[in-house]
Parts: C-alpha cells; sequence; structure tokens
C-alpha cells in the first residue's frame, strides 16, 4: 500500500504542513490513513537513516554567528542547554514557611501518635529528618502549593497569613499518612534485608535500588501528594514480592524485573533530554507512577491498582512524552 516508496513520500510531502506540530506524529497520521492500521513513532527505525540525508541544524547567536551544528537534534539541544541549568532556583516557599513558623510546626509534630516508633522506622532513610521533613510537608499542605502555585514572593506573604490557620488541619493530613508510610517502608527494608542471598540476587538488588528511588533526600515535599498516598501499598508490595518469589516464582520475577528495567532506562534516558534542555513534561511524570502501578500488579496483585495498568497502557502514555 506504500510501494513504490519514492511515490508514496511524494504525496505525503504534499500533505504534511511545514510547522504544524510533530514531524513524526504528522507522518504516522499520513501512513496510518494510507494502510488502514495505526502506526506510531516507535514504528520507525530513525538510526537507519543515513547521515546525509538527515537535516543539518544550525544555531544562530545574536551576533549571527553560529553558536552550535549537528544533524542530531537530541545532541544539539544537549549542549545549548547549559544555560537553562544555570537558572535561578525559584523560592522554597516551604521552607520559607517552615522556618517562619518552626515553632508551633514542631511542638504539633512532637505530639503526632507514636513519634518515638516513627524515628525508629525512619533511622535507615537516607538524609532524612524527621521532625523537618514533615515540617516542610506540613507546610506545604498549608500554603496548598499543589493546588494553587506561588507566582511571587509577595503572594507568598498574602498567603501565609491564612495558611497559618491550616497548620493544624495539615498536620492531621499528613498523620494519617506517615504512619502507614513509615511503618510500611520499614517492613519493606527488613524484607530486603533478610531477604539477601545469592539465590535471590536480582531480586533484592532491584527492591533495593527501588526503594532508595522512591526515598531519595526530601522525597516528602517532592513527591506529588496523590502519589505520596500511594507510598504505603508502594512499600506493603516488597515482602509481598519477596513471598511470592519464596513460593517458586523465581522464573516470573527475573523476567518482570528485566521488563521493568526495560521500562525504567526508557524513563530516565527522556528525563535527561528533557532536564538538559528545561523541559518539564506531565505526561512523563505520569508515565513515571504509572510504573509504579505496574509494578505492584506484577508483584502483588492483591493489594490493587490505583488505575487499570499493562504494557499495553503504559506503551500509549510514553507516546504522549514529549520527545
Amino acid at each position: 500500500q506504500i510501494v513504490p516508496v519514492p511515490d508514496t513520500a511524494k504525496e505525503l510531502a504534499t500533505k504534511i504542513q511545514f510547522g504544524q506540530g510533530d514531524l513524526e506524529d504528522q507522518i504516522c497520521k499520513e501512513v496510518t490513513r494510507l494502510i488502514g492500521r495505526l502506526v506510531v513513532p516507535s514504528d520507525f527505525n530513525i538510526e537507519q537513516i543515513p547521515l546525509e540525508l538527515r537535516m543539518n541544524i544550525r544555531v544562530l547567536g545574536d551576533d549571527g554567528k553560529t553558536v552550535g551544528e549537528s544533524r542530531d537534534f537530541n545532541v544539539l539541544r544537549k549542549e545549548l542547554a547549559v544555560p537553562l541549568q544555570e537558572q535561578e532556583r525559584p523560592p522554597q516557599y516551604e521552607q520559607l514557611f517552615y522556618t517562619a513558623n518552626k515553632r508551633e510546626i514542631r511542638t504539633q509534630i512532637q505530639w503526632l501518635p507514636n513519634i518515638d516508633k516513627l524515628k525508629i522506622c525512619a533511622q535507615s532513610l537516607p538524609k532524612f529528618n524527621l521532625i523537618d521533613d514533615l515540617g516542610q510537608l506540613i507546610s506545604v499542605r498549608a500554603l496548598r502549593l499543589e493546588e494553587l502555585p506561588l507566582a511571587n514572593r509577595e503572594e507568598f506573604e498574602r498567603r501565609s497569613e491564612s495558611a497559618k490557620q491550616e497548620i493544624g488541619i495539615a498536620v492531621q493530613e499528613i498523620t494519617k499518612l506517615i504512619i502507614p508510610l513509615l511503618e510500611s517502608f520499614h517492613q519493606a527494608r527488613l524484607a530486603v534485608e533478610q531477604n539477601k542471598s545469592n539465590r535471590t540476587e536480582i531480586t533484592w538488588r532491584d527492591t533495593e535500588e527501588h526503594l532508595k528511588r522512591l526515598t531519595e533526600p526530601g522525597f516528602l515535599v517532592q513527591t506529588p501528594w496523590r502519589v505520596l498516598c500511594e507510598f504505603p501499598r508502594y512499600f506493603k508490595a516488597i515482602p509481598f514480592r519477596f513471598e511470592k518469589l519464596r513460593n517458586g516464582g523465581e522464573t516470573f520475577d527475573r523476567q518482570a524485573t528485566l521488563e521493568l528495567q526495560k521500562y525504567w532506562k526508557q524513563y530516565t534516558e527522556r528525563l535527561e533530554l528533557h532536564r538538559a534542555a528545561g523541559i518539564t513534561d506531565t505526561e512523563l511524570t505520569t508515565f513515571r507512577w504509572m510504573l509504579e502501578e505496574y509494578r505492584v500488579s506484577l508483584f502483588a496483585q492483591r493489594l490493587g491498582t490505583s488505575i487499570k495498568i499493562s504494557p499495553q497502557r503504559l506503551n500509549k502514555q510514553f507516546e504522549k512524552v514529549r520527545r
């Protein structure tokens, strides 16, 4: 249906509008129309295109001189993204609010139920200070930073006054989450330590790395609230995984681990490109947290998932991510 290819290429060239969206997406749309079945960008192997047939991109500075040139857009984007990485970091309003209201917030934290047990559960978290990290999370919730991002310092000052009245409510929200979160993390950490052996190496190394990714320094504030509320279930899935492994699931576990590693590589490579170019893409963030749900569906089905998840849904979501 697309043969002879040169004739098809000429026809496509008349259909595609210059500067209207992503070129690959437009080509896929037109080829889909021609052959009557869905075609997506991943169906094409761009690497097979000879170098001399790829578009050469030249970037000029204000003085008209060339500042960068390449036939590989991603390489060029990385080379020219340094100034974006050096931009001033936006103010951490939760830190400012916490500092201004530290006495009241810390007092409320000290009265949390089972605070001594929580301190024990949190001991193995990297660079984690229970009081200060919870204080910043309470500040985020009191200021409602996720729902209503602040535009400037003046807006922060105005909202801070009303946010002081929300500290008590924020503490109640945090209390409902932090106890099961830290307790389930502690059990997950124990499960990894108790199951370290040569026979289970691929599993415990994967779960150890998984725990590190979920609990990077600052994770309480940096993780979206709705996702953070799912962390107890993510942690609970780890002991379930080892239980399944002990019951003869070694082959499945190995295959599932390799599949997850493939998806994680997709995510990190695209994230690296986005960071180099100063891009923030909510579709990529969605894909990242979909991976957590898929992990639960593989190793701890009885815990359930918050969304319908499958390899097909993951692939469909990744197609939405900016290139």
